[in-house]
Parts: C-alpha cells; structure tokens; sequence
C-alpha cells in the first residue's frame, strides 16, 4: 500500500493504511494486540528480562536485513548508544 501510494505520486490516507494493517498479522500475534498489548506481553516481568529480550530483538532483526531495519554491523553501536 505505502509502495503503490509513493509510485503514484499520491498522499497514503490514515484509511487505506489502516486497512492494510487490518489485513496483516505478526506471527500468531491476535490483532488485539496491536490495540491494547497488555494481555498479550507476558515473555518478561521484570525490567532486565525485557532489556534483554529488547537487545535480542534488535540483534535478531538486524539480520533480516531486507527489511530496511539496521545493518548487522549497527546493531550492536546501536545497542551501545541506548545504554
């Protein structure tokens, strides 16, 4: 949808680009989720669990590197900065 709006030279409207995001789901992950995620993020309770598993996320989606997120030699500067 973002694509087909830029190639075409028009403005993506709050609309259409809900509606894309309506269509698609992460994983297993109920749209629910995306409205109101407290029911759904139970991996950590404590704060170092859930810096942790934020540092693994970055490292881990640094390597799908299609996807337009930061390069496998970021991550870890990156990393570095946030602490």
């Amino acid at each position: 949808v973002a694509q087909a709006a830029q190639d075409s030279g028009e403005p993506l409207s709050m609309a259409a680009w809900l509606e894309a995001l309506d269509a698609h789901f992460i994983s297993s992950v109920p749209k629910a989720a995306g409205e109101d995620p407290a029911g759904h993020w139970q991996i950590c309770t404590t704060y170092t669990c859930g810096l942790w598993t934020l540092f693994h996320t970055v490292l881990v989606g640094a390597t799908d590197e299609h996807r337009g997120g930061p390069l496998v030699g970021e991550a870890l500067p990156r990393i570095r900065g946030f602490v």
